[in-house]
């Protein structure tokens, strides 16, 4: 099992991009939550836990988004 922290900046011009690759994870993704800093900054944090060993691949396509910043750890 993996933790993954996703930090967008730019929420409201990020997010989209990164809802659908979470959408597309999704049968992967044990937990999620989902924390924003509105309406002082544009900005969002959302923690997930993942159970799959591709989760380079789910790392490297959020970190294709501009504006995200992803960081890991394997339990």
């Amino acid at each position: 099992m993996y933790i993954v922290g996703i930090s967008v900046e730019n929420r409201k011009e990020s997010i989209p991009e990164v809802q659908n690759i979470l959408t597309q994870y999704g049968n992967k993704i044990t937990t999620r939550l989902g924390i924003h800093d509105e309406p002082i900054e544009n900005r969002g944090i959302i923690i997930t836990t993942y159970q799959a060993e591709d989760v380079q691949i789910f790392i490297e396509k959020l970190r294709a988004v501009e504006s995200v910043r992803v960081n890991y750890m394997e339990l």
